[in-house]
């Protein structure tokens, strides 16, 4: 029997602001100290946004804000917190377990 597998995609799934919050939190609690890891949500988060949409709601240009999310494979923190206003989202800082 041969099992075929196809490369999981985020964006086909988050369909709520809830759902992208939910999203950003797990995986910032699974590895948020990877930047990569953190570049590739960004990524999934603002195609299943529509990141033109998002890019006009932060009145910025989309080419310049999927440019900077991920230039060289890393996220600008500026283009983050600009995503994340956008989607009317907010960070939040918690101390970590001990």
């Amino acid at each position: 029997m041969i099992v075929q597998l196809r490369e999981w995609d985020g964006s086909k799934y988050l369909e709520t602001s809830e759902d992208i919050a939910l999203y950003l939190a797990a995986c910032f609690e699974e590895d948020g100290s990877d930047a990569a890891f953190i570049a590739r949500v960004l990524d999934d988060i603002s195609r299943s946004a529509g990141l033109r949409h998002v890019a006009t709601e932060a009145g910025i240009d989309a080419d310049a804000l999927a440019t900077a999310l991920v230039r060289n494979g890393l996220p600008n923190f500026d283009a983050m917190l600009t995503l994340v206003n956008a989607l009317g989202l907010q960070f939040r800082i918690e101390p970590t377990a001990a």
